[in-house]
């Protein structure tokens, strides 16, 4: 049987006074990892410093679920929606099996990876570009296994895509061409095979200093453990993506349960690393896990995870922290046994990032009952969604 320390302290958490980052001119937030033309906004100064959006007009919150990705205003109105079988040609998703995984911003649009459930050979990448008053497909991609993840290499025409089912991350053109066929760079099983880890899910990339870093989620694999707890986060240099290396691993020893949305936000003279433990609360429930590092090539140090203090979190996969340290959660209750209530109604959560953020002395393996549950208050923002996958922050531009 797994232990978990439960700390019962609730927290409220005082957000911090941040500035929200500027907007480039195509409607990107420069705090997201995808670049303008002529901007690579993931770069970061010799300090080490890169700012996060305040959830704040002209901002809106995209939200990628089952068959849909929705837009919603501070709020929680939807003022925009795109679902996935009417811009996909030849799927049928009413059998439940579509699935957008995620989305992210990129040069005035939104780039969505898509699959199908019960077929693991077609999923795809599409873009939507403005088009009048609304965002229209301009191109899509179906020959992937499962893209579960995509952003923009820093600096470069290319698209990072995490295909989880295939177990390997690629990187390929940022167009119609951007198919496995086509990719210039791969990381495969011959790196994360030696710290035991697969289906990558999650990706965070940044500059720091000259180099290039991506923070890798990896769920797990188990067939025998529905809860997925063979999971882990690695962190690679792809400075030179024809020579990728592995800095570390998390946690040194142990596993996560099911880890999703790996994120590095720097806080108070040190990167604070988040990720969505989704099956992280005692096995039957989620939080999101906490640590700290003083640059991306040293492993962190864990701090705590987060439960709420109320009703719990079923199975959270989206852990979005904004510049006043409000920290948005995107639930899907019912994946994996998860026990937050009707399996196919998620919701999105707000809560406060709390103040006091120092270790715990643990080592965050949920496999070694080294996890310690703090607890926050939350507030719901949106429920109701067809689960609920990803969540970003995005200025419209239609």
């Amino acid at each position: 049987m797994t232990l978990l320390l439960l700390h019962v302290a609730c927290v409220s958490g005082t957000p911090k006074d941040d500035t929200a980052a500027p907007a480039d001119d195509t409607g990107t937030p420069t705090d997201s990892t995808d670049t303008t033309d002529t901007t690579d906004t993931t770069d970061t100064t010799d300090t080490g410093t890169r700012e996060d959006a305040l959830f704040e007009d002209p901002y809106v919150l995209v939200v990628s679920s089952m068959n849909r990705v929705d837009a919603f205003d501070t709020s929680g109105a939807r003022v925009a929606n795109w679902v996935l079988d009417e811009l996909v040609d030849d799927i049928d998703c009413s059998g439940g099996q579509c699935r957008a995984e995620g989305v992210t911003a990129d040069r005035g649009g939104l780039v969505v990876n898509w699959a199908l459930q019960e077929r693991e050979t077609t999923g795809g990448l599409l873009r939507l570009d403005p088009g009048g008053t609304d965002l229209a497909v301009s191109w899509l991609t179906n020959e992937w296994s499962y893209p579960h993840e995509v952003q923009r290499h820093p600096g470069e025409e290319l698209y990072v895509v995490a295909d989880a089912t295939a177990n390997q991350i690629l990187w390929v053109p940022d167009d119609e061409t951007g198919e496995p066929s086509t990719a210039v760079h791969r990381l495969g099983q011959e790196l994360s095979s030696g710290i035991d880890a697969h289906i990558p899910n999650g990706m965070d990339l940044l500059r720091h200093e000259g180099k290039s870093w991506l923070l890798v989620s990896y769920r797990g694999n188990d067939p025998d453990n529905p809860g997925n707890e063979d999971g882990k986060l690695a962190m690679y240099d792809i400075t030179d993506p024809g020579d990728i290396t592995l800095a570390w691993s998390f946690p040194l020893s142990g596993t996560l349960a099911a880890p999703h949305d790996p994120s590095l936000h720097w806080r108070d003279g040190r990167w604070l690393m988040l990720y969505a433990h989704s099956h992280g609360s005692e096995g039957t429930a989620g939080s999101i896990g906490v640590a700290e590092t003083p640059d991306p090539g040293t492993v962190p140090t864990y701090i705590h995870d987060l439960v709420p203090s109320s009703g719990k979190w079923g199975y959270p996969r989206g852990a979005l922290l904004t510049g006043d340290d409000t920290l948005i959660v995107t639930d899907t209750p019912g994946l994996l046994g998860g026990g937050g209530g009707d399996p196919g109604v998620g919701a999105v959560y707000l809560t406060a990032l709390p103040t006091d953020l120092t270790p715990s002395g643990r080592s965050g393996s949920y496999s070694e009952g080294e996890v310690e549950l703090v607890e926050v208050d939350h507030t719901e923002f949106v429920g109701d969604l067809d689960q609920g996958y990803r969540s970003i922050l995005w200025i419209p531009t239609w």
